[in-house]
């Protein structure tokens, strides 16, 4: 695994010369892993969800991987067209993570179906698992969805 180091940028001061290096440094990475020391702020989320846009618009990235509940995640990428932003972000992320910095990130995930998204994480992730196995039982088995219900 090969670090990207030299690549500090200013949110306040973002502008597409700035991605020149860093768009280089990427040209044949297959995975990038965007780390933090901490579990966010509202700045660390507005530069995430600005990065996810670059890699994805110019550098091809096509898949995101999420602190989040894996079983939430991939039953909302089977959904078609994907929910509006606000409701995937609150049926796929944990509640300390929903922040409104992070909406723009969902907004383009929502808007953009070749975008794929997955939690990496087993354990569930939002309140809405209830509503979401009642919806996915129901095709197959009325009776264990309201067992659920």
């Amino acid at each position: 695994m090969k670090a990207l180091t030299g690549h500090e940028f200013s949110l306040s001061k973002w502008q597409d010369s700035e991605h020149t290096p860093l768009l280089k440094a990427l040209q044949n990475v297959t995975f990038l892993q965007l780390g933090e020391a901490t579990h966010g702020g509202a700045e660390l989320y507005q530069v995430k969800a600005r990065l996810v846009k670059l890699l994805y618009q110019r550098a091809g990235f096509r898949c995101l991987l999420t602190e989040s509940g894996f079983l939430e995640t991939c039953l909302a990428g089977l959904e078609s067209p994907r929910k509006p932003a606000a409701t995937l972000m609150e049926e796929t992320f944990f509640q300390n993570f929903c922040w409104k910095e992070t909406l723009p990130l969902f907004t383009l995930l929502a808007s953009t179906p070749s975008l794929k998204f997955f939690g990496v994480d087993p354990q569930f992730g939002s309140n809405e698992l209830p509503a979401i196995l009642e919806r996915t039982v129901k095709p197959y088995d009325t009776a264990l969805a309201e067992e659920i219900k």
